[in-house]
């Protein structure tokens, strides 16, 4: 048996006893050498690397020594497109494939590029076309281009399919290497390429059945928010004529903006999935804000003296929602979820606070503001039932109840994973009461309204 191994240990052919070549995959040493056409490409080239370091027998080799090396040799300005300079480069670091990555924009359109080159010859492979939806260079995106360039990949370190294709599908430009060679405006290497692009046959033109069947995510989806919160509260009792307390003016209890914090958690665990089922998701909140009640008590003598309450608000809510993408980056959406809003004020005889138990149907939907990172969060919701609990003896022995909650606000999502968010929230509640509560207190009606604001950092996992 026989052994022929090739450059960069990629493969290794065995000549078997009856004469049959088989083929041992080594590891192809693959290096990123640019990602351009984006003003965030360090990020992108890392995105890249881990999405080709998930392909089979990969091996990366550092874009930043692959880069330096190139500045040593003066030669970074003419690569790729000079193969002598790139056969001695790769030779010099051992490498099997380079790939190289260019985004083109125009307009609405958006098309990443990936370009194989073999590290034996320097010589041009063939390239894929991908289409970016919205603008983003996903995570999911660069997984998919990953999987695209994996058979050039395996055509570059194949010595027989790596010959000079014909002539309409190699680079047109061939730069003259020079003492200080200057490189090619971003402009015109979008310009070659898409001319390359039209000469493609139509099969290699878009890889989009691929990416027809995944999200822009190409995955599940969990993001999780944290940040500041404020709220103000006002609540207004009417007591019917004959409750035996509070008929002198009812309860009206004012609480000015103080603040607190805030988490919101979002899992679109099919995410990844074909068709419309990838719209459902399930969101997660969670708002507690710190503040202090104080109560001035008249005493026998006259006298006035004031004490500090504990005072609590917690807010919980949980919905399973439906989005559905529009085009331009905007959505349309509807939930259905459950709430807890707790307020309470301890150790007084008047008024104890108000414990709600809900249910709320809504809609939502995403305006874009001129770019895919910003847009405009929309959220209307009724509530058609809610329940006071024990806490219902505050205002009598029982309460019909009716409300609404809706929210504006403004999210950004960049390509990093982070993720803003800010906005205003208007609670409200309306009760009609009947019975007698606590220390004979019998209620007509009262109302209850929260204002919230919120800013809060998320990142997407």
């Amino acid at each position: 048996m026989s052994v022929m191994m090739m450059s960069g240990a990629a493969v290794a052919q065995l000549n078997s006893a009856n004469g049959e070549q088989q083929y041992v995959a080594e590891s192809i040493r693959l290096v990123v050498g640019r990602v351009d056409g984006t003003r965030r490409g360090r990020k992108n080239i890392v995105r890249f690397q881990r999405a080709l370091a998930q392909l089979p027998n990969v091996e990366l080799v550092s874009t930043k020594d692959f880069t330096e090396q190139a500045r040593g040799m003066r030669v970074d300005a003419i690569l790729p497109e000079d193969s002598r300079s790139l056969t001695r480069l790769c030779d010099l670091l051992d490498i099997d494939t380079a790939v190289y990555a260019h985004v083109i924009s125009e307009g609405r359109r958006n098309d990443l590029v990936v370009t194989v080159y073999a590290g034996e010859n320097g010589q041009f492979v063939g390239e894929k076309v991908l289409k970016v939806s919205r603008g983003r260079l996903t995570r999911g995106l660069w997984s998919a281009a990953a999987r695209q360039a994996l058979p050039l990949i395996e055509q570059a370190i194949n010595m027989e399919a790596t010959a000079p294709p014909p002539k309409a599908a190699t680079p047109s430009a061939q730069p003259i290497i020079s003492r200080t060679p200057r490189k090619p405006p971003v402009k015109q290497r979008t310009q070659d390429l898409r001319r390359r692009i039209e000469r493609l046959p139509v099969g290699d033109r878009y890889a989009e059945q691929e990416l027809e069947t995944e999200s822009p995510e190409g995955r599940p989806r969990f993001t999780l928010f944290a940040g500041g919160a404020a709220l103000s509260r006002s609540f207004l009792y009417t007591p019917s004529i004959d409750s035996a307390i509070f008929t002198d003016g009812g309860v009206d209890y004012e609480l000015g903006f103080v603040p607190g914090l805030a988490l919101e958690a979002e899992l679109n665990p099919f995410n990844a999935s074909p068709g419309g089922i990838r719209g459902l998701g399930f969101r997660l909140g969670f708002e507690k804000v710190f503040f202090r009640t104080q109560q001035t008590v008249v005493n026998n003598d006259g006298s006035q003296s004031s004490q500090i309450l504990p005072s609590n608000h917690m807010h919980i809510t949980f919905s399973s929602e439906y989005e559905h993408e529009l085009g331009g980056g905007g959505a349309l959406g509807g939930f259905l979820g459950l709430g807890y809003l707790g307020f309470t004020v301890d150790n007084n005889q008047e008024y104890q606070g108000a414990t709600y138990t809900y249910l709320r149907l809504g809609l939502s939907g995403r305006v874009p503001l001129g770019t895919p990172i910003l847009s405009l969060d929309i959220r209307a919701s009724a509530i058609p039932f809610a329940s006071l609990g024990d806490s219902v003896e505050e205002v009598g022995a029982s309460a019909t109840i009716f409300g609404y909650r809706a929210y504006l606000g403004l999210t950004s999502r960049l390509d990093s994973g982070l993720a803003l968010r800010a906005g205003l929230d208007y609670t409200s509640f309306a009760s009609d009461i009947a019975g007698e509560g606590r220390d004979g207190r019998v209620g007509q009606s009262a109302s209850d309204h929260f204002i919230g604001a919120r800013f809060m950092v998320g990142y997407q996992f």
